[in-house]
């Protein structure tokens, strides 16, 4: 028997480990959506709660996705807005629609607009226009084989593409670059949120590493960007409310690491956030697809630290780099830090990666315990897998790649947590539940 009274054909079970694949609990697209048409470019979210009224059962999170052209920041003529139950949705238009007399349509502002039920499926074809090859089913994209005119079309390549990110997170730090930035400023904060919200994170054969590590990047990048702005000069739009909500669309987001969410907690300057965290837990988290599962206590976790800084990997899948990130100030995971290099990363599906970072996990946990109980007194070497092969989001190829120089730091995603800050244990989960930061 295990210490804390765990077997040893247990520890490892998804109801007893508390590290594991998040993305597989996260959730599917909403049922119910309604499409503003016609809306005026200037359209706040504020606008749009007072359209439909306070007690109109929304959906939870972020239910308003007002959009915008992500390469020139332009907002459309269009907005999406979802709520828990069709019947609710049915019941906001037609009473919308029951309080214009006569021929007169409802407005935002001193512009007429129309409101009209929509889909899941319309919605996520509209947040990532540029997805090719997929068809939304109920909001779930499914891969469309390709038609006979359609044989030289590359098919399927992501549902976001880096040039995207990249102006999203251009419009934030240099607004004036875009006539259509400059007059709404917070639209593209609004649009980065609502792209890792509904981020269909659930298929996580689809996308690949790199695409988490991009907007992770860019989301990171944007909460500087709107902290300088703010503290530059008053901007309408660009607050701590907004703040809060990029904040949380991280800390809730399934396929960033704690790791990825301590630093985000950092570079936010929220210190409720920084302090509800464990601090060397969250900031020195050692893998690249796995969280922290369930509304866990840190005594189970600590339990497993202990194992995983005892174990050791015996084999590591090619491409699976291990980083220096101790330099003598924290040893609580045993000094491991495991990361895809920048090739692999951009060439391995999530699901892979897991599956991969699962079999590490499981080898570094039955050796740690091998170690704890006395069983276990040498560690053989790590060695990299022989026959490497990875499978390319959206294909059913396997392909072999070379191997990175591994660089002996992951810069993006370092932050070394302060030795001031208090080590108080909560859950990530704890603090970002109830109501959002903008009440909704």
């Amino acid at each position: 028997m295990a210490p804390h009274g765990r077997s040893l054909d247990r520890i490892l079970t998804p109801d007893q480990c508390p590290i594991g694949d998040e993305v597989g609990s996260s959730l599917g697209p909403c049922p119910a959506v309604v499409k503003i048409e016609n809306a005026p470019y200037t359209i706040t979210r504020q606008e749009v709660k007072q359209l439909f009224g306070r007690s109109t059962g929304l959906a939870d999170n972020w239910p308003i996705h007002i959009l915008m052209e992500r390469s020139t920041g332009k907002t459309m003529d269009f907005c999406y807005v979802e709520f828990k139950t069709q019947k609710s949705a049915e019941e906001a238009v037609q009473r919308i629609l029951g309080m214009c007399e006569g021929n007169q349509s409802p407005r935002i502002g001193n512009r007429p607009v129309e409101v009209t039920m929509s889909s899941a499926g319309e919605l996520m074809a509209a947040i990532f226009p540029l997805a090719k090859s997929i068809k939304w089913e109920g909001g779930r994209p499914v891969q469309a084989p390709k038609r006979q005119d359609e044989q030289w079309s590359t098919g399927f390549n992501g549902f976001l593409t880096d040039e995207e990110l990249f102006c999203t997170g251009r419009h934030a730090r240099e607004p004036s670059r875009s006539i259509f930035s400059s007059k709404v400023p917070q639209r593209t904060y609004e649009s980065i949120i609502s792209t890792i919200w509904k981020f269909p994170w659930y298929e996580s054969g689809l996308y690949t590493v790199h695409v988490r590590n991009k907007l992770f990047v860019t989301l990171k990048g944007m909460i500087v960007s709107l902290i300088t702005q703010m503290q530059r000069k008053r901007v309408v739009g660009l607050d701590e409310v907004l703040l809060a909500e990029l904040l949380r669309a991280g800390m809730q987001c399934p396929a960033f690491t704690p790791r990825m969410k301590y630093i985000l907690a950092e570079v936010s300057e929220n210190q409720e956030a920084v302090r509800r965290m464990h601090s060397q837990a969250a900031a020195y988290f050692p893998f690249d697809t796995l969280g922290w599962l369930h509304d866990i206590n840190f005594e189970t976790l600590s339990w497993y630290i202990s194992l995983i800084a005892l174990g050791r990997p015996l084999v590591l899948p090619r491409g699976l780099q291990t980083y220096d990130v101790s330099y003598g100030k924290s040893e609580l995971f045993g000094g491991w830090w495991f990361g895809w290099d920048d090739e692999s990363a951009k060439q391995i599906t999530w699901a892979a990666a897991v599956n991969a970072e699962m079999a590490v996990l499981r080898q570094m946990v039955l050796s740690g315990y091998q170690v704890q109980t006395g069983q276990l007194m040498a560690q053989s070497p790590i060695t990299q897998a022989a026959s490497p092969s990875v499978t390319v989001a959206g294909t059913s190829t396997s392909t072999s790649y070379a191997l990175t120089a591994p660089r002996s730091l992951h810069t993006r995603f370092w932050s070394e947590p302060s030795a001031q800050r208090p080590q108080a244990w909560s859950s990530m989960n704890r603090w970002t539940s109830g109501s959002s930061p903008s009440g909704e």
